[in-house]
């Protein structure tokens, strides 16, 4: 199959599904978008999916897209951190108790 005859297939499926016209390059855009919401910082992965000979032209290109997806990756890491940690209980190795560094000293 020609490349411009695929590209005229995805563009037909996306309009007749979502009703959105989108041109091949766009779908690239999109794709690249949408792994970096799932994958943060995966700028090598996305290289690899669009074929980028450098990871440089992926980054200068698509740098800045995934900083709320990165956030909210912390997020969950640290409230999954949180709920493994039980309350009064040191964690093996530690002289703190957990959340002691984010509690206010008295002054």
């Amino acid at each position: 199959m020609a490349p411009t005859a695929l590209g005229t297939r995805i563009s037909k499926v996306i309009r007749t599904h979502t009703g959105l016209k989108v041109h091949p390059h766009l779908f690239r855009h999109v794709s690249a978008k949408l792994m970096l919401k799932a994958y943060p910082g995966h700028y090598e992965l996305v290289r690899r999916v669009l074929g980028h000979a450098e990871t440089s032209t992926t980054w200068e290109t698509y740098v800045g897209l995934e900083g709320e997806d990165a956030t909210r990756l912390l997020s969950e890491i640290v409230l999954q951190n949180r709920k493994t940690i039980k309350p009064g209980v040191k964690s093996p190795g530690t002289t703190r108790r957990p959340g002691a560094l984010f509690q206010r000293r008295a002054p």
